[in-house]
């Protein structure tokens, strides 16, 4: 199943601001990164928590979340498999996976053109290797934020 171009912004159910889930099988990276987007969204933003991709499919088929970052390497589910499961729901989140494995471990093969489609193509929307800076990690909020924006308007600013 692959997404229509461009990034489709899950639909908000509730009030307030961006929800987002962090995924990652390691507390200690799960910690540090949740602390990030949390300082990054400030207090008009919610960010939970999940230590795989198993539980974090679990928790998306619950409740909403605009976007999911995951890793990519984990025991049980992996963050690509779980980009394909997550975006089969009705409301499915933007997917980032954070990977310091190498792509062609996760099963993929070919260039970086050939590789982004086939992430594409499993619903990761933007696949960036750690470590991610809190600069960069603020720039691709920014942009999820800027298209919820465009669509829902001023919430989320």
């Amino acid at each position: 199943m692959e997404r229509s171009e461009g990034l489709k912004i899950p639909e908000r159910k509730e009030i307030g601001g961006m929800r987002v889930l962090v995924v990652d099988d390691y507390g200690s990276v799960r910690n540090v990164m949740q602390k990030m987007v949390m300082r990054i969204l400030g207090s008009k933003g919610l960010v939970e928590i999940a230590e795989d991709g198993e539980e974090a499919l679990g928790i998306l088929r619950k409740e909403a979340f605009q976007l999911v970052i995951s890793d990519g390497k984990m025991p049980k589910m992996n963050g690509v498999k779980l980009a394909e499961e997550a975006i089969k729901l009705v409301n499915p989140p933007l997917m980032f996976v954070l990977t310091s494995t190498d792509v062609h471990e996760l099963g993929f093969s070919g260039h970086k053109e050939d590789l982004q489609r086939q992430l594409r193509e499993r619903g990761v929307d933007i696949f960036i290797e750690k470590p991610i800076s809190f600069e960069k990690m603020k720039e691709l909020i920014g942009e999820v934020k800027e298209k919820l924006r465009g669509e829902e308007g001023e919430e989320y600013k």
